[in-house]
C-alpha cells in the first residue's frame, strides 16, 4: 500500500554525494518539501503514543471506581480503548497540525 511505500523509502539509507542520510536529514528534507502531511503524520504519531501511555496509566490502578460504585479488577478488560485512541490521533493529527502549521506561519 502507499503508507508502506511511503514508511520503506522514509527509513531506508540513500547514498548522496557518497556519503549516508540519517534519518533526522530524511525527515528534514521530507519536511521541506512536503510540510503538512509530515507534520499530521508525525502529530498522529506522537498523539497516539501519548494517548496509549496516558490510558494505560489510568488503568494501572488495582480497582476503579465505576458509575454504579462496582468495582472492576485490572485485568477484566481491555487496557487500551483503540477508539479513544483513533479520536485522538484525528483530532491530533488531521485538525491540529495543520491548523498549527498555518497559525505559527502567521506569527
Amino acid at each position: 500500500s502507499g503508507t508502506v511505500l511511503f514508511l520503506r523509502r522514509f527509513l531506508s539509507r540513500d547514498a548522496i554525494d557518497g556519503r549516508s542520510i540519517t534519518l533526522i536529514e530524511k525527515y528534514s528534507k521530507l519536511l521541506d518539501s512536503r510540510p503538512i502531511p509530515v507534520k499530521a503524520f508525525t502529530a498522529a504519531v506522537i498523539a497516539a503514543f501519548g494517548d496509549t501511555v496516558c490510558q494505560i496509566y489510568e488503568n494501572s490502578n488495582v480497582s476503579e471506581e465505576l458509575s454504579e460504585g462496582e468495582k472492576r479488577d485490572k485485568g477484566s478488560g481491555p487496557v487500551v480503548d483503540f477508539a479513544r485512541t483513533a479520536r485522538f490521533v484525528l483530532v491530533g493529527g488531521f485538525m491540529f497540525a495543520p491548523v498549527a502549521h498555518f497559525w505559527y506561519g502567521l506569527l
